[in-house]
Formats: structure tokens, sequence, C-alpha cells
């Protein structure tokens, strides 16, 4: 295995959702193949979580990312935007932080896009560094952490402020929750695969008041809407079956939200792991097992410059909650094409919602992530050419 494939498949493992493990792709990273260095600590039992504590990292764990997506408007005008801003921690060796302001504990990298549906562009950027000399950091006491100029910080027990900027695109926004967490699994601990520890700690909070600036181009606009946001961290891998995942993120108008995420199988059918989450109005929610929810792709679309062919509308339903709904994108084309850790492409992007809950109409916004669609997941893990 070269360096590139090493780099490469590390990029793919340290996705979100997974909670994934890499060994700097020295090893061979299936279930039943992997020997985990027992440094890392792993995701065994329920967490007692303690915020604003663990809002921060958790150098412990080799994994970790902190997660945005939101849907904006113009204030007091009609044109829509996505955005999407994520910064992932991988912790390189488990050893004290060292003095030398040359040493490598973790690399940090990040991914930030903004959907423009008036003018039909998907911008997409990414950042990547070891964390040396000063240009990525984290706090362990709050959610403050930074890579190079882009950024998130706690600016009070569940509002946060997130920046990232890059060529002619930039984003200010200022968040704050309306509803209580939602502990993802059970009470956080997210189960992904056969094994004990083969899991995350997880949560999210599923609806955050939104609002800033937003710069594409030489046009600045005020801009409003909701976000969500989802905080994992783990010491985990991909079981070799497991070949991708889809996830959906909804807001409904109603003031409910859905998510549900598909691992999917070698052959095609969704992991019994895959799990979700249906939070109401009120802010309570239940946790969704797989064969309580359906996932139906309708239509595909077929990536020009990496050739993936993806799904492109869903019909979503919950039948214990009176859930149908259909998911279409906003864009087709919100294929991320990363080079910075070598070739990486995945889908991420803002999509539109409309359906019936209980035989009334609903309709929304939200967000959904695919992988594995555009080369192998398998072989990038292995670190195959």
């Amino acid at each position: 295995m070269n360096l590139k494939n090493m780099v490469s498949s590390f990029a793919w493992l340290s996705l979100r959702c997974l909670g994934l493990i890499c060994c700097w792709g020295m090893t061979p990273l299936f279930a039943e193949e992997t020997v985990v260095d027992s440094s890392w600590e792993k995701a065994v039992e329920k967490r007692a979580w303690s915020f604003p504590r663990d809002h921060g990292a958790h150098p412990e764990f080799q994994t970790e990312w902190w997660y945005f997506t939101g849907n904006l408007r113009e204030k007091d005008g009609q044109d829509l935007f996505g955005y999407q801003f994520t910064l992932f921690r991988q912790g390189a060796v488990k050893i004290p932080k060292q003095q030398s302001r040359f040493a490598l504990r973790d690399v940090f990298f990040g991914h930030f896009a903004v959907t423009d549906v008036a003018a039909r562009r998907f911008h997409f950027f990414e950042r990547v560094s070891r964390g040396a000399l000063g240009l990525a950091d984290y706090s362990k006491e709050a959610m403050n952490i930074r890579l190079e100029d882009w950024q998130v910080r706690q600016i009070g027990p569940d509002a946060f402020e997130l920046e990232a900027q890059d060529g002619p695109v930039s984003l200010k926004l200022q968040l704050e929750a309306v509803k209580p967490k939602v502990f993802q699994g059970d009470q956080g601990l997210s189960q992904k695969g056969e094994g004990k520890g083969n899991a995350s700690h997880y949560y999210s909070y599923t609806r955050l008041k939104s609002r800033g600036e937003l710069r594409v181009g030489e046009q600045r606009r005020e801009v409003e809407g909701w976000s969500w946001f989802d905080h994992e961290f783990s010491t985990s891998f991909l079981a070799k079956e497991q070949i991708g995942w889809d996830w959906f993120s909804i807001q409904l108008d109603s003031g409910e939200e859905l998510m549900v995420y598909a691992l999917r199988r070698s052959d095609g059918s969704m992991d019994r792991y895959s799990h979700g989450s249906w939070v109401r109005a009120d802010g309570s929610s239940r946790h969704l097992k797989a064969g309580e929810y359906e996932i139906t792709v309708l239509d595909h679309w077929k990536s020009t410059r990496s050739g993936g062919k993806y799904p492109s509308r869903w019909r979503v339903s919950v039948p214990s909650e009176s859930i149908v709904l259909e998911v279409e994108p906003v864009l087709a084309d919100q294929e991320l094409r990363l080079e910075g850790l070598g070739p990486l492409n995945y889908w991420e992007g803002s999509c539109r919602v409309w359906g019936k809950r209980g035989g009334d109409p609903v309709s929304g916004r939200g967000y959904v992530e695919m992988t594995g669609y555009a080369g192998g997941l398998q072989g990038r893990m292995q670190g195959e050419d």
C-alpha cells in the first residue's frame, strides 16, 4: 500500500455517521480482521453525558466530528440556500500533547459547501491540517473547534457561532437550539455493527434557529432559517459487508423532525444496525429501529464527473407514525469531489420534502448524505487502486 492509498483510505474512514478507525491505513479494516489499538477508548457502555463538556473534543477516542447542515432563506427575500459545515478530528497517536509546535497528535479536516438554489450552483471546499504550528485546535470543555480560519464557537448553553470562508463564498451564522438534544440509539450509544464497542457516542440538535450573513461572489445577504447538528465520537469500523450509507435529516414545517439512515450491505439491503429518530413538536422523541421505517428509491442521477450513480428521489415512510414523505434534491449535482486526502467523492445536499402525516399534508426541508456510490467504498478502505 502506498502513501496516497493509505491517506485516501483515511479520508473515507473519517466521514461522519460510522465512527470508523483507520490506524493510518496500515492494517486491514474489516471487523473480523482488525486489531484495534487498545490505547484508544471505545464506545462500549452508555455515557454519563455532561454539557457543555461533551460539546467539546474527546481525544481519548480516535474519530470525532461536529456536523452542521441547514436550509436558509434570504431575509425579506425569496432566494434559498443550503449549507454543510463539518469539522473532523482524527487521532494519529494517543499520547499526551507535546510541547513542540511541530508535534503531531491529531489530523484535522473540514468540508464546507453552499447550494445556491436560484443560481443552480453548488460550491464546495475542503481544508486539511495536521494541527501543528497552531493551524488547528480544540477545547475539551466546550464546542470551540478551529481549523485555520474555519471555526465553531460556543456562545451560550445551547447556542453556537460558526464561520467559514473560501474563495467567493463565506458564511457566518449564529445558531440557537429551540429543542432539547436528541440522544441517538440507546441513550446516545449508537451501535453500528456486530461486536462490543463497534458503536459511537452520538447526539443531535434537530432544530437550531439560524441567522447571519452569506456571501456568494460579490453579493452579501442576510439569511435566516433552520439548521441541524450532529456530534459523534468513537473508535470503530465498518463491517466487511457494509459498503456505504444513506442518511436523511428532515425538518417539517409542522415543527417535527425525522432522522433515518440506511447502512447498505453488499447485496443492496439495509443492515439491521440502521436506525433513526422521530422528534415531536414538543421536543420529545422516540428511537426507530431498522424495520420501523422504509426508504424507497424513486429515481437516480449520474455524475458526469465521477461516474457515480446516486439515488435522486425517495419515499420515506414510518408506518407507526402514519408518515409518508417524498424527498427530492433542490439541485441534482450536490456531489463533493475532494482531493485534499486523495480522491474522495460523496453526495451531500439540500432537499425539499412533502407528503402526509396522519392523512394531513406536510412539507419541509432536509439534507441527505450518500456514500459508496462513486467508487467502491470497500476498495478504498483497503487502499486498493
